[in-house]
């Protein structure tokens, strides 16, 4: 990092520092400037949420009392400390006026988070949100959150006043979809589990469960009894299979399942408490595999690291 860039972070977490004064002192007057008049900023109130800068955008929609990104069903964790952000909008404290603070506080349209809050088509509020620990301009290297401060930084789009709320953690509000779209592909408990069944284009087999063994099978006869310490790792993938990437929204359209390569059906007992999964894949060219639940109309990528995991063929499962 050159002489400049430094002098550039230290001015950046000096202005930050005394945000966090400020903030502490206005804290403790009787006379406090709050943001007041918010919106009800929450998912019971709201069908829509848009996050953009720009790079990205995301689009959260509630269709049928369900929270989306695009098909894919939202991340509900992220979502929720989404919506406990958005509770304390209300009554955030004035922390600067002066437009030439918006950079360095993520809320200028040049590095910051433009957040959209919709219902039944009615835009009901709209601010930047500084809430990243990197937000640069050009060269400029720009931190709005930093660990001493632990401010998100908001602004009304047509209001220059800037104005703070605790966030003890940074990215309540990022841009890219991929990180919003929930990632579990498949979440059954392995002692839900009762067959296992693979189908390649040279090989078909299962993998049975009778009184506590696990069995291998082939065209309807028995071949042995599987590892089980491979049974193991393959349940414990199953339990909680998480996509190592999302196709984009052009490849998703192209994918034809119907001619898939392998084909997985994971079985659960009677009296589970999840469903059974039939997993379709198709190659990739560029290595691994674009996979779908056959009740499901969006994908996942499995890559070449974690597709092992979950992949078994026989020579794999016999004991050796």
């Amino acid at each position: 990092m050159g002489g400049k860039q430094v002098v550039l972070v230290f001015a950046a977490l000096a202005v930050l520092g005394i945000a966090a004064l400020v903030f502490r002192f206005v804290s403790a007057e009787p006379d406090e400037i709050l943001l007041t008049g918010v919106a009800p900023l929450n998912e019971e109130v709201l069908d829509k949420v848009v996050i953009r800068n720009n790079e990205f955008e995301t689009v959260i929609e509630k269709l049928d009392g369900e929270w989306n990104v695009g098909p894919y069903p939202v991340q509900r964790r992220r979502f929720e400390d989404m919506w406990a952000t958005t509770k304390v909008f209300d009554e955030a404290e004035l922390i600067a006026t002066n437009p030439e603070n918006h950079p360095v506080m993520g809320v200028s349209p040049e590095n910051g988070t433009l957040v959209e809050f919709w219902n039944e088509g009615n835009l009901v509020e709209e601010f930047f949100v500084g809430d990243q620990q990197f937000a640069p301009i050009g060269e400029r290297i720009l931190t709005p959150w930093t660990s001493f401060v632990r401010l998100c930084f908001m602004r009304d789009p047509e209001q220059d006043d800037v104005y703070g709320i605790f966030c003890d953690f940074p990215d309540r509000f990022l841009p890219d979809p991929k990180f919003w779209k929930n990632p579990l592909i498949t979440e059954i408990p392995r002692d839900e589990v009762e067959v296992v069944s693979f189908k390649y284009p040279d090989q078909e087999f299962d993998l049975r469960i009778a009184n506590s063994v696990w069995l291998l099978s082939q065209d309807g006869v028995e071949v042995g009894q599987a590892d089980p310490q491979v049974v193991l790792e393959l349940l414990q993938t199953i339990e909680f299979l998480v996509t190592s990437d999302f196709p984009t929204d052009d490849q998703l359209r192209r994918l034809d399942f119907d001619i898939a390569d392998i084909t997985m059906f994971v079985q659960v007992r009677v009296g589970a408490t999840s469903r059974s999964a039939r997993l379709l894949l198709l190659e990739r060219d560029e290595g691994g595999y674009f996979v779908k639940r056959q009740d499901q109309d969006y994908a996942y990528i499995l890559d070449d690291l974690s597709a092992p995991f979950i992949l078994k063929r026989i020579s794999d499962l016999i004991p050796q």
